[in-house]
């Protein structure tokens, strides 16, 4: 399953949207389900790599992990808001 460049555009701004809200508002609470899986599968590279790489990063190590575990078939949904929850998720978790 390859993601069209318009999915990864849209992926990647849904993402920055996301966590630009999230940093502003204050944020809901921990994910669960799914997206624990993604942000897990985040934190299996590196993590200090990703956090200093800022938003773009972020943004591209959860979309990297949505698309290996959906491709796997460990997870399904909408992989857009699962990997914008996630980029979310691992922000404040790993980052912050």
């Amino acid at each position: 399953m390859k993601i069209s460049k318009k999915a990864a555009v849209v992926l990647t701004l849904g993402s920055l949207l996301t966590l630009g809200a999230c940093q502003s508002t204050g944020g809901g609470s921990a994910s669960s389900g799914p997206e624990d899986m993604v942000v897990a599968r985040m934190a299996e590279g590196d993590v200090a790599a990703i956090c200093s790489g800022g938003r773009d990063a972020i943004s591209a190590a959860s979309k990297a992990a949505t698309t290996a575990l959906a491709k796997a078939g460990k997870i399904s949904g909408d992989f857009s808001a699962i990997g914008q929850a996630a980029g979310t998720a691992f922000y404040k978790a790993k980052c912050g």
